[in-house]
């Protein structure tokens, strides 16, 4: 019998790690974007109201904990919306980085931003591309 050898995980030091790198340096640290303590105020009473839940998920009728809360309207885009409850959106990482960064792609090209809060809260209005294809056991039978 053998016993593996034990390998230390190393970052990747290619040209995409430097990239993201480069990118992160870039935007500076979250307190320089405006996630401080007022934020940090906000954000946690929101996530309680919500039970901690993703609420794109509980639209579609799953039950997945959310990780993050999420400006339906970026604060890049409108920085007075940065603290007020109904710009909120509570999601989990897979959502945030998935549909809600390529919504507000969409969003950004077709200079459609101010319908971002109408599109995430009520999926039906969404462009064809980004509507709920699957609903799932915790969807009321209609």
């Amino acid at each position: 019998m053998t016993i593996g050898t034990f390998r230390r995980w190393k970052p990747a030091n290619g040209p995409a790690y430097q990239r993201v790198k480069k990118i992160d340096k870039a935007r500076g640290s979250p307190r320089e974007r405006g996630y401080d303590r007022d934020w940090e105020r906000v954000r946690l009473p929101y996530l309680k109201s919500v039970d901690h839940l993703c609420e794109e998920h509980l639209r579609r009728g799953f039950l997945v904990p959310a990780t993050m809360v999420d400006h339906m309207i970026p604060v890049q885009d409108s920085p007075d919306l940065r603290l007020d409850r109904n710009n909120f959106d509570a999601l989990c990482r897979r959502c945030h980085d998935g549909w809600k960064r390529k919504l507000e792609a969409y969003a950004r090209r077709s200079n459609a931003i101010s319908l971002l809060p109408r599109w995430v809260k009520h999926p039906e209005t969404r462009p064809t591309h980004f509507q709920i294809r699957r609903e799932g056991p915790f969807i009321e039978a209609k």
